[in-house]
């Protein structure tokens, strides 16, 4: 080694010197804009969850002395299609009396009311992501008192 030292330019003795710090600089550099880039695809997706479950609580009424949504088709058919798998939804009351989509889609780990909860789960043997809000009704429905509604959108994760 020593005999190379001796005889390689300043050129190549640098050359040496700097090429792996380089290349570990490059490395750090390339798994941190990795790392950016994934964080903020994420944080997209999240908030297009965010915008499917906020269309369908703003279309929520009790209004007529039921419980009516008017779902927004043309927007989770959007986000199905920007998602590149299956989208599911949920709109379900406290008390089991109503619910509308896929009845079946597990729910989350008890979210606190009017707070957003993001999980993973498996629907038919599928895995799935999941955003759900719970919030209060705005006024009770028939003679019963005031209830809470869970509000969920599923996605597969393909």
């Amino acid at each position: 080694m020593a005999a190379w030292v001796g005889r390689a330019s300043l050129r190549q003795r640098l050359a040496a010197l700097l090429l792996p710090a380089l290349l570990g600089v490059t490395a750090v550099g390339l798994r941190l804009t990795h790392a950016d880039a994934d964080a903020a695809a994420d944080s997209a997706h999240d908030h297009s969850w965010i915008g499917a479950l906020r269309s369908i609580d703003a279309n929520l009424s009790t209004t007529s002395g039921g419980l009516s949504v008017k779902l927004p088709y043309a927007m989770l058919e959007f986000f199905g299609l920007t998602a590149g798998g299956q989208v599911h939804f949920r709109v379900a009351t406290s008390d089991g009396l109503v619910e509308l989509g896929s009845a079946d889609l597990p729910p989350p780990r008890e979210p606190r009311p009017e707070a957003l909860v993001f999980c993973d789960a498996r629907y038919f043997g599928e895995a799935i992501c999941v955003a759900a809000l719970r919030r209060a009704l705005d006024g009770p429905i028939g003679d019963g008192p005031a209830r809470t509604v869970l509000i969920q959108v599923g996605e597969s994760t393909r």
